[in-house]
């Protein structure tokens, strides 16, 4: 069963102490005009009525030989030894797609092209943290419905992090339908608007909740990178 729900901003933890690093200022000094371009950037979030997220909870093929690999179903992810290893011993997983809408990505491609530059960057940022904010809730939800399972849950990784081929995002956004949420996956499997996210949760009795391993990914602009 496919679940969808929608947000709304003021319901969601948005790290805005992210925002400003990715600006380059620490959370306690931020330029005035800076300052000026976040809260605005805010105030229009807090209008968004497309911020949604869309997941479901998939049995995991347990024979499969390929120790780079995890199965769903009838699809085939390629996820790489490393996520392979974090998944290991899920009994099933779910899958998720969460964004920020179509709103704020196109104000802040708008206001980058043609308007105030640097209030695009910001929006642009603001967008991606509430995807992010929004991964976090459906990871909680997801946790609800593990424990009714006696299930434990690992935590998520997406299509391009940390070797998981990002052309997997195709046969991902497949098995969704067009319960997608509004994201479409583009030619070159990033995804449009591009302040969404997707990826998996492993669920088992015997799976491991474990940090992210940045050492090992060679993605320097993360937000989980950055965060740790």
């Amino acid at each position: 069963m496919i679940r969808v729900q929608t947000f709304r901003f003021r319901e969601l933890a948005v790290d805005t102490g992210w925002i400003t690093r990715e600006l380059g200022f620490s959370s306690t000094k931020v330029p005035e005009n800076w300052q000026k371009k976040l809260d605005r950037a805010l105030e229009f979030a807090e209008n968004l009525t497309d911020i949604s997220a869309s997941w479901q909870v998939l049995r995991v093929d347990p024979e499969v030989p390929n120790q780079r690999m995890i199965q769903l179903e009838e699809a085939l992810f390629t996820v790489g030894k490393t996520i392979a290893r974090e998944l290991h011993n899920s009994q099933q997983a779910a899958l998720f797609i969460c964004t920020a809408g179509a709103v704020i990505d196109t104000e802040a491609k708008r206001q980058s092209q043609s308007g105030d530059a640097d209030y695009g960057k910001v929006l642009g940022l603001v967008g991606i943290a509430i995807a992010e904010a929004v991964a976090d809730r459906v990871h909680e939800k997801v946790k609800q419905i593990a424990a009714k399972r006696d299930f434990k849950v690992t935590n998520r990784y997406s299509p391009g992090y940390c070797h998981w081929h990002i052309a997997d995002q195709h046969q991902l956004f497949a098995l969704f339908g067009d319960e997608n949420c509004g994201v479409n996956v583009t030619k070159s499997a990033s995804l449009d608007p591009v302040n969404s996210v997707s990826g998996i949760v492993g669920l088992g009795s015997h799976v491991e909740f474990h940090g992210y391993q940045c050492k090992l990914c060679k993605l320097e602009h993360c937000m989980h990178r950055r965060v740790q």
